[in-house]
């Protein structure tokens, strides 16, 4: 066997070894390495993609996707917490990639080490059996950095008594 065609034998191996680990990571892996090469960042504004209204009874749940482009930081506002409700709604923001750190605030804030492409926000949204109807205004909230702002996406749910 000549020097070459191990050299290439090892060359796929290693690229389809890290393809199957990115995969198993859910591309986790690759987007590290990118983000680490001198240059990246991300470029262009912040921009959250729609979401439509959810329609729920009570004791439902339903999930929502999105993609947030060129992020650092996001959020969402919940009026559960200003509005004194006391059997309301149930949102979780599922993140990936997933940020650098998470700010233990109510609601939390996802940060990223750096401005990051393209976002998957998966928004699981419950109503438990006994939620009071009615329809429910969240935001998710997402920023580039300090100079552009905070852009928002609203996330009505409407909330049906069951019947």
């Amino acid at each position: 066997m000549e020097t070459r065609h191990v050299i290439f034998g090892l060359a796929f191996v290693l690229i389809f070894g890290v393809g199957m680990v990115n995969v198993q990571t859910d591309g986790e892996l690759v987007h590290e390495i990118g983000t680490e090469l001198p240059g990246y960042e991300a470029s262009g504004n912040t921009s959250i993609g729609d979401i439509q209204k959810v329609v729920l009874e009570a004791g439902e749940s339903a999930e929502v996707t999105t993609k947030v482009l060129n992020v650092k930081e996001i959020s969402y506002a919940d009026p559960t917490l200003s509005e004194n409700v006391s059997d309301s709604v149930d949102l979780e923001l599922e993140l990936s990639p997933p940020p650098g750190m998470v700010q233990e605030s109510l609601p939390p804030q996802y940060l990223y080490d750096q401005r990051t492409k393209a976002v998957t926000a998966r928004i699981s949204i419950s109503a438990p059996e006994d939620a009071e109807a009615g329809t429910y205004n969240f935001e998710l909230l997402a920023s580039g950095d300090n100079t552009e702002g905070d852009i928002t996406e609203a996330m009505p749910v409407e909330v049906r008594a069951g019947g």
